[in-house]
């Protein structure tokens, strides 16, 4: 994506040192802007998928490095179609349609970063992903998805050896569903009478720490299972 970067960039200078532009020159430049910006949210904010929130760090980092200079570069090629649809009146709708092109691709990228803005907040993200988290448990307890070694399938024999036996494994998640804890993985535990699955929603202070959405459930069949954030 750099080296769209570098083209786009070029390319939009080149347009405003020229005092006329032809009308495919400008379209082959808003594409390749429009372009640009697509894969941008597509990098960042695929809010048409699961994927993780960006938070903190890596959250500035993609405004300084990627948000700061999409914004500037859709304003600048916005700016001069403007500038086109006055001075060429001929070719008034051609502009008008290139303009809404343009427009589109920074709306996504727009609309993208209040998704993942809404989503880095943790009770948001787990009732955006309720019923995919509630999809991956039920594969956790039917045993099609498990680690090395299933917990659930093998708990009772390991059980034997002690009455506080606590059994923990972790599962790597399907490629469609690696968005809905970082590391793609999600934490068992299991115990005589409970069951934890813990999925990780974003870490803070560089790393050190990490906020969980968590799901748990008693094997008693008394009290319904419970979603968490810790």
């Amino acid at each position: 994506m750099s080296y769209l970067a570098i083209l786009a960039t070029l390319s939009v200078l080149f347009w405003l040192l020229l005092n006329r532009c032809s009308w495919l020159a400008s379209l082959v430049i808003s594409v390749i802007v429009f372009y640009l910006t697509i894969s941008a949210t597509n990098y960042c904010f695929p809010f048409w998928e699961i994927y993780l929130p960006q938070t903190g760090v890596s959250l500035a980092f993609i405004l300084v490095f990627i948000g700061f200079p999409i914004a500037i570069l859709n304003i600048i090629t916005l700016t001069k179609i403007i500038m086109s649809i006055n001075q060429k009146r001929k070719q008034k709708k051609k502009y008008i349609f290139m303009l809404i092109f343009v427009a589109l691709g920074l709306w996504f990228f727009g609309f993208g970063f209040i998704h993942n803005a809404h989503q880095s907040i943790p009770i948001n993200n787990l009732n955006l992903y309720l019923k995919d988290r509630e999809y991956i448990v039920g594969m956790i307890k039917a045993r099609t998805l498990h680690g090395e070694r299933s917990c659930i399938q093998n708990f009772q024999l390991d059980k034997k050896e002690s009455e506080l036996y606590e059994c923990r494994e972790d599962i790597e998640l399907p490629e469609k569903y690696k968005g809905l804890s970082r590391g793609g993985k999600v934490y068992l535990n299991k115990t005589t009478e409970q069951l934890f699955i813990r999925f990780t929603h974003s870490t803070y202070n560089f790393g050190d720490g990490s906020i969980h959405i968590v799901y748990s459930s008693l094997d008693n069949g008394l009290s319904k299972p419970r979603w968490e954030i810790e």
